[in-house]
């Protein structure tokens, strides 16, 4: 049995673009202030009324069917797997780009609907959503203020576990067509999940005790996330994941 093509592509694209997802930034759509929103749980814990349920929807298919139009008139699917790394970290800078961009319409159309402290909660999970990762967004950087040197050394360790995924996947043997068993995928999950933790740990250390402290303060009060799968098997979690 061939090995679904859907598989392949999302994992390719998590690969790739690993760093601005994990942001939360919904880069293809699935994340981000939007993204929350489409929780039953989360609109409940920023207590939307009635009319304001069907405001959020209405605007979740706008702006879901925005991006399907970005996709659909970026040309041809691109090839991951026999990208160079050039061409993969141009791609990503790309993805960043344009996850930027949407997030500052999606938070500017939000705030159109939602109230000042149902919007202030909203990011609060948003932040809790993103965890460790949130730190390379340029919004928290600053509210962090983290330094020049920091900034790199984050931007680094995405890098760095962007390449270890790379290579975990270029060396799992799944792009060779094969269904992969379950002991296969079991395996393949464990390696990525090591690989986020080590990130994780890089990016812990690089922050300060008082930049630390500011970071759990901007996260609010814990809010446990609907268990959904996502990608291979992730599944969001309370405090976002960390």
């Amino acid at each position: 049995m061939k090995l679904s093509r859907v598989w392949v592509l999302g994992a390719a694209i998590a690969l790739v673009a690993a760093p601005v997802l994990a942001q939360g930034r919904g880069g293809f759509g699935g994340g981000g202030l939007a993204g929350l929103l489409r929780m039953d749980e989360v609109q409940n814990e920023i207590k939307l009324d009635a009319a304001q349920k069907d405001l959020v929807k209405q605007l979740l298919a706008e702006l879901q069917q925005q991006r399907q139009q970005q996709f659909q008139n970026g040309g041809n699917r691109p090839d991951f797997q026999n990208m160079t790394p050039e061409e993969r970290q141009k791609l990503f800078q790309e993805f960043r780009a344009r996850a930027e961009k949407n997030r500052v319409t999606e938070e500017k159309k939000l705030a159109e609907v939602l109230d000042a402290k149902q919007m202030a909660r909203l990011k609060q999970l948003e932040v809790q959503q993103a965890g460790l990762r949130g730190l390379s967004r340029t919004d928290i950087a600053d509210q962090l203020k983290l330094t020049p040197d920091q900034r790199k050394n984050i931007q680094a360790a995405l890098e760095g576990e962007r390449q270890a995924m790379q290579s975990v996947f270029q060396s799992s043997g799944f792009q060779q067509g094969e269904q992969p068993s379950d002991e296969q995928r079991q395996a393949f999950q464990k390696k990525m999940t090591d690989a986020r933790a080590a990130t994780d740990a890089k990016l812990n250390g690089i922050l300060t005790a008082d930049q630390k402290k500011q970071f759990e303060t901007m996260k609010g009060a814990a809010f446990k996330f609907p268990e959904r799968g996502f990608g291979f098997g992730r599944r969001g979690g309370g405090n976002g994941g960390q």
